[in-house]
């Protein structure tokens, strides 16, 4: 694939800047996915992201409680209490 002629009759790779260049654009982008990669575990994207949509799942359905009449104040108050102290770091 490499060695088939390109449109001024070099040899592609050489119209690409040879084997070194190639080389070199590969290993900085084989680089540049493990870091993305070791960033994106470190960080706990998806742990963080299931969580929040898990708090505002439980904040929906406590709305929905409010609005129905389903729920006494202190009983609201009280759930609400709950569902904060569980997801603090996703409501700081």
């Amino acid at each position: 694939m490499l060695a088939a002629r390109s449109s001024g009759g070099k040899p592609a790779l050489d119209a690409l800047g040879g084997w070194r260049i190639l080389s070199s654009g590969v290993a900085m982008l084989t680089a540049s996915g493990t870091v993305a990669g070791a960033l994106h575990k470190s960080f706990q994207i998806t742990t963080r992201l299931s969580n929040g949509e898990k708090c505002v799942a439980r904040l929906r359905a406590l709305d929905v409680a409010i609005a129905a009449s389903d729920l006494s104040t202190a009983q609201a108050l009280e759930t609400f209490q709950d569902i904060s102290e569980e997801y603090a770091v996703c409501l700081a």
